[in-house]
């Protein structure tokens, strides 16, 4: 009796294209946010959206048509960005002293007072806990329901925002020129760090939990979670107003108070620096960046340029706006890249592999639905195949005799 060819091998390597395929459709979706175990599990828990401020969502914002949903009037705010919880509670500071939570239709939840202006950014603990500074030299933690659990005092300003480490350590920076780690718990102090000028950059905390931070005394300083120096690294002419952002590789992107934007190693030695429109000095800031997915840096101008950078340091392309760009563009899922040039909102297009998440998943139900299709086809070869053995055996066996 012949034996019969085997499609074993075939169906193997279809099963395993078809998985390929599944994988290269799921992994574009699936969410890098960076956060730690001491951040809040939510939408955008902290500036820049992880502590590494990537700012880059992992969410899918193609279904926003541009329409006004709502607008909530929390008094004059020049610099404090919203985190939101993972109930959808949105929180911001503003020039009125307050830190107000908002409702997801709008409407206010709380607001808690402070004795001076919020120019912070609040952060969300993974217990759901609010940490924000303001201009009356405290940091406050705030229980979700806008009551005070402890303050921390400064001897000034605290206009940076907060960033928690994996153990729940809160960082914050101050004008009387130190970075401080302070206990979650209580609000005790753990340990400061002293620079030679004020600190209003954000900390970034990187894989291995050091804390990076700008100073106006023109220095990016790495800091070990036990509050001793790892490095420093010296900026040219201007202090370091804005905050650094951590690329993959461990590279540390921090922009001068002038127009330079510098690559740094997790050494401390310099990768490479990119030297934004070259004008007279004092009229071409640049914001804090960002990264997106793939490593290119975007970084704003005072200008009214947005500048793409490749992770080399060579310029991918450029963006001209009519007004300047003050605040850190923030990256939707798609790769879209959202900038505020003064009272404008520019979206600027990235490559999307679907048109929207509704897209997405139909074509995940064809994959679905022609895999059980091939399964069905498998099983029923292998059933008649196994059929026509038996038929095969018994007239082999009556031949014989």
């Amino acid at each position: 009796m012949k034996k019969r060819s085997s499609d074993g091998g075939k169906t193997v390597t279809f099963v395993v294209i078809v998985l390929l395929v599944i994988g290269f459709l799921i992994v574009p979706f699936a969410s890098t946010t960076g956060k730690a175990e001491g951040l809040a599990d939510s939408p955008w828990p902290c500036y820049g959206g992880n502590v590494r401020h990537t700012g880059r969502s992992p969410y899918d914002t193609s279904h926003v048509d541009g329409t006004e949903k709502w607008s909530f009037s929390a008094g004059y705010n020049r610099e404090s960005s919203p985190a939101i919880g993972n109930d959808g509670t949105i929180y911001v500071g503003s020039h009125d002293s307050s830190l107000y939570a908002i409702n997801q239709n709008g409407s206010e939840k709380w607001s808690f007072k402070t004795n001076d202006i919020v120019e912070s950014s609040p952060v969300i603990g993974s217990d759901g806990t609010i940490y924000v500074g303001s201009h009356d030299g405290n940091l406050y933690a705030i229980n979700q329901n806008g009551s005070e659990k402890w303050s921390f005092k400064t001897n000034n300003i605290v206009d940076s925002s907060p960033a928690i480490g994996n153990d729940g350590t809160i960082y914050v920076g101050s004008h009387e020129n130190n970075l401080y780690a302070v206990n979650p718990k209580d609000g005790a102090e753990k340990w400061s760090f002293t620079t030679g000028d004020f600190v209003d950059s954000s900390p970034a905390i990187g894989s291995d939990g050091t804390i990076y931070v700008g100073s106006d005394d023109n220095n990016l300083y790495a800091v070990n979670p036990d509050g001793t120096e790892k490095w420093n690294f010296s900026i040219e002419r201007e202090g370091v107003n804005t905050s650094p952002a951590i690329g993959k590789d461990g590279t540390i992107y921090v922009s001068s108070d002038q127009q330079i934007l510098y690559a740094i190693k997790p050494d401390g030695t310099k990768k490479w620096s990119f030297l934004s429109d070259h004008v007279y000095f004092g009229f071409n800031r640049l914001t804090s960046p960002v990264i997106g997915k793939d490593g290119t840096i975007y970084v704003g101008t005072t200008t009214g340029k947005l500048h793409a950078i490749n992770p080399d340091g060579t310029e991918k392309w450029n963006f001209t706006t009519e007004y300047r760009i003050r605040s850190s563009p923030a990256i939707g899922s798609d790769g879209t890249i959202y900038l505020r040039a003064e009272n404008k909102l520019y979206a600027i297009g990235g490559p999307q592999y679907f048109s929207s998440s509704q897209q997405y998943w139909q074509s995940i139900l064809i994959i679905g639905s022609l895999i059980t299709i091939f399964a069905a086809v498998v099983i029923w070869k292998k059933k008649r195949e196994s059929h026509l053995d038996e038929i095969e055996e018994k007239s082999a066996s009556s031949d014989s005799r």
